[in-house]
This record gives structure tokens, sequence and C-alpha cells, in this order.
């Protein structure tokens, strides 16, 4: 798988995990608006979007994206490649027979040997692995930094946590505008939760 991702994708490629699988994106009710207090659903258009500056900067030669697309609902986001750039490829769908787990871990270390640098979703599990296993890979000489970015805003936003060490953010001023928006709600959410305790105290 990598030696076809550096076919298709140059010298630089880099690797988009979309975390956009049915299990994510319906099953799981993590797309429901305020049922979270940070966002975990992106589609892959706003990931195009959001990780296009980064991939310039970083001189990227064409882009790999990694998810299910046999496992994709078709009520969920539309993948796009045109949109990531000129160089793009999915990785080939993995026989019926092979099992889960390994047609994961072919995915999973395709990501991580990524020159150009990994995007993911640093919420996904997939995601922070291959993050701690290039960050690692990073005290091998032949291993050149490599760099895991996130999409979300996670890293930004919560303090502390295991994903800023391992992400770095693409866009810090967007998120520094979610955590405007983030703390306001949570003002706006506390105050509403006041107003009815208050009202509670009253009836009585």
């Amino acid at each position: 798988m990598v030696r076809r991702a550096a076919a298709g994708g140059g010298p630089r490629w880099a690797a988009v995990h979309l975390r956009i699988e049915r299990d994510w994106w319906v099953i799981s009710g993590f797309c429901t608006a305020r049922r979270f207090p940070h966002r975990r659903c992106y589609p892959p258009s706003e990931v195009a979007s959001l990780t296009a500056a980064s991939r310039l900067r970083r001189n990227v030669s064409g882009v790999v994206l990694i998810y299910a697309a046999d496992n994709v609902a078709r009520s969920g986001p539309e993948v796009r490649p045109e949109q990531f750039g000129a160089r793009v490829l999915s990785l080939p769908s993995a026989p019926e027979s092979m099992a889960y787990t390994l047609r994961t871990a072919a995915e999973f270390f395709t990501a991580a040997a990524a020159p150009g640098g990994f995007y993911g979703n640093s919420f996904s599990t997939f995601s922070a692995g291959v993050a701690l296993h290039r960050k690692f890979a990073r005290g091998s000489a032949a291993a050149a930094p490599r760099a895991a970015y996130a999409y979300d805003c996670q890293p930004a936003l919560v303090r502390g946590m295991r994903s800023s060490e391992l992400f770095r953010t693409v866009s810090a001023a967007r998120c520094a505008a979610a955590a405007g928006g983030v703390a306001a709600a949570r003002s706006t959410d506390a105050a509403r939760g006041k107003g009815v305790r208050s009202g509670l105290s009253q009836g009585r």
C-alpha cells in the first residue's frame, strides 16, 4: 500500500483520515448538534478546505484518503477526491476474505508512513494511534520528522489531554474562535440553568 501511495501521490504524499463510516456518522450520535462540547464530525469537503493551507505549506505532492468506502452509509457525506487536489487516491478495497483487523493494520501503517504529513480527527482512536506512532518514529535516524495534524479543534481546546501532545491544529485562529464559541455556549447554558433553578426555588 505504501508503494502504491508513493506511485500515485508523489514523493511527499500525505495521508488524510476521513472518519465518516456508518458507526461514527450515523450510529454513534456524534454528529448530533450540541450533544458534545466539541465537534467530532467533519464532511470530506470541509476537511479538504481546512487542511489545504497546511498541505500547501508542507509542499504535499498528493493525498491518500483513508476511509472504509464500503462502510459509509448512503445518508453519509459525499467524498469528492478532486477537492483535495490533482493527485488523490484512495487505498484499494480489501478483499472480503481479509479480516477487519488486518485491513485496519495495513491502513494504519500506510498512514503512519506518509512523508508529507498525516491529517486526522483527534477524537478517533485510529487517528490518535497513527499520530502516536509517528511521534515516536521521530527517534529513528531513518525517519524524518513525521508531523500529525488534527482538523478538529480538540488539541487546542482541551488542555492537558494526550491529543494536544500528539497533534498540531491546522488552524489556530479557527480553533481560537471555536474556543470562544464553546465558552459562550457554556455561559449561556449556565445562565439558563441558573434561571431554571431560580424559578423552581420561587415556585416552592
